[in-house]
């Protein structure tokens, strides 16, 4: 008998001794899918609802009970906000910056799952350090914000300490030109306001303009900011899978929204990103700064 048939069967017979067999085949084949064993999920064909999820099309959510309305944020509308995702892709020949390979593959993963969760999703592709200024005050000005449950803003760039940068090489201020406009957005007050950063934050801190204050963060609530990597450190990317830490946000979300909230799924992304540094002997370790109050949950149906 083939025994890559004969593994697949054997799977299928652990699989008729699960109670409760719809929970128990979901958690299975999540297992299989971090794992990397492809070659089961293969051999199951057709018994799958699965593909891989830059396609767009991965585990279906499984509705559950909702927690307590008094400890999370309400997420209940749909659209449930707007994702802006900035990617830089390329830089100018004279920057020197390098192409970020496989950037698209984070953007094809994000897209498919923010609109699985009812966010409407924004790209700006390639803009430069003024276009990605004016593009966060324009975000921030939005009316829709009245009507909204969240806000979430996505950079895919290169960077430093501080900043990341436009396809001119020019530095962005993260804190006063990136977060500070939409921390002052009043219709987003007491509505949570997350910021994931996909930049390397190695290198010097780049010297200020003359336009660009030092502005004190004012102590607000109701935020979430995730980065990739410390202060000082590199964020792995690779060409065939995208970067370590969008796709393992992407992993992690598609097979827990139902259940967790934002900030655990972060931490079990940022868990996930441990494991491949360890087979990888590769350095990398993200953070995240939280002001939020209440839980996060994405309620997908």
């Amino acid at each position: 008998m083939n025994p890559f048939v004969d593994r697949a069967d054997k799977v299928r017979k652990i699989l008729s001794y699960i109670p409760g067999k719809a929970k128990g085949y979901s958690g299975l084949i999540k297992a299989l899918y971090l794992t990397e064993n492809d070659g089961v999920l293969a051999a199951l064909g057709e018994s799958l609802e699965i593909t891989d999820f830059e396609l767009g099309q991965p585990l279906e959510f499984v509705p559950v009970a909702s927690p307590p309305s008094d400890m999370q944020y309400n997420m209940k509308r749909n659209p449930r906000g707007t994702l802006l995702i900035i990617e830089v892709r390329e830089f100018d020949d004279n920057t020197g910056m390098n192409t970020r390979r496989g950037s698209q593959l984070d953007f094809a993963a994000l897209d498919a799952l923010f609109k699985k969760l009812y966010f409407n999703v924004k790209h700006h592709l390639n803009p430069t350090a003024e276009e990605i200024q004016q593009c966060i005050r324009k975000y921030a000005a939005e009316e829709n914000h009245a009507s909204s449950d969240c806000a979430i803003v996505v950079v895919l760039s290169h960077g430093s300490e501080g900043h990341i940068y436009g396809k001119d090489g020019q530095p962005v201020s993260i804190e006063n030109n990136i977060i500070a406009p939409i921390l002052g957005c009043h219709n987003l007050k007491d509505k949570p306001k997350v910021f994931l950063f996909q930049a390397c934050r190695s290198g010097p801190a780049m010297p200020l303009a003359t336009n660009d204050l030092i502005i004190k963060k004012p102590l607000t609530s109701d935020v979430l900011i995730a980065c990739a990597t410390q202060m000082g450190e590199s964020a792995h990317r690779s060409v065939d899978e995208g970067s370590w830490f969008i796709r393992s946000i992407c992993t992690i979300f598609w097979g827990n929204a139902h259940t967790q909230d934002l900030l655990s799924m972060i931490t079990m992304a940022y868990c996930l990103i441990k494991k491949k540094t360890e087979s990888e002997k590769r350095d990398q370790i993200g953070i995240v700064e939280s002001t939020l109050l209440k839980k996060v949950y994405f309620h997908p149906h």
